[in-house]
């Protein structure tokens, strides 16, 4: 409790408070992360990226870290520097997280994390993002079977043969997992598969 005196003088009051009674506020705690986002740009799908590192420092006070958290971890893999909870004691102290992106699927991925701590502002959040690419890349030549013309009952098949090459021109592993004929005369024709240089081909004929 602050303690007040009254002053007077040729007529005037003066009021002196002593505020040595009066306790100070503490500032408040004050993470700061660093860096804020990361582009991991493209990332072949089923593959790891390089891993970024992120930091968190003590601005200010004791900062608390009791939980950091991903909210896509499908496709990104965070790993905390440290077994949470963390006390950041005494300006400069600091803990990291790494973050790396797993695509699973192709296309854009976004993932917002967020260090839960004793700041009573706010969490701190970071965001990443990455494309997931397919490396796996197929080309079938021709893409129409050549007209067999007519085919007399009896032909052998070196006489109504038709080629189609599969290839991947891919930088990663294709499985080529089922070929099969559809259609109202499927049941004409029949296939025969053999591989060459890397590349499957298929045998067609009556």
């Amino acid at each position: 409790m602050s303690k007040t005196h009254w002053l007077y003088r040729a007529g005037l009051a003066l009021a002196v408070v002593c505020l040595a009674s009066i306790p100070s506020v503490a500032e408040a705690a004050l993470p700061v992360v660093s860096p804020t986002s990361h582009d991991f740009g493209d990332v072949v799908v089923m593959t790891s990226s390089s891993g970024q590192t992120f930091t968190i420092s003590n601005d200010n006070g004791n900062v608390d870290i009791t939980d950091i958290t991903i909210d896509d971890a499908t496709n990104f893999t965070l790993t905390p520097g440290e077994m949470l909870p963390v006390s950041l004691n005494g300006m400069g102290a600091s803990t990291t997280f790494d973050v790396v992106c797993n695509p699973q699927t192709a296309g854009a991925h976004s993932a917002t994390i967020t260090i839960v701590d004793n700041d009573a502002a706010a969490d701190e959040t970071v965001t990443v993002d990455c494309v997931g690419i397919d490396a796996r890349e197929i080309d079938v030549t021709p893409s129409s079977v050549p007209d067999f013309g007519d085919a007399a009952v009896g032909d052998s098949a070196d006489d109504v043969t038709r080629n189609v090459t599969i290839t991947n021109t891919g930088d990663e592993n294709l499985s080529v997992t089922d070929i099969s004929l559809s259609g109202t005369n499927a049941n004409q024709y029949s296939l025969t598969l053999f591989e060459s240089d890397g590349m499957t081909s298929i045998a067609t004929f009556p």
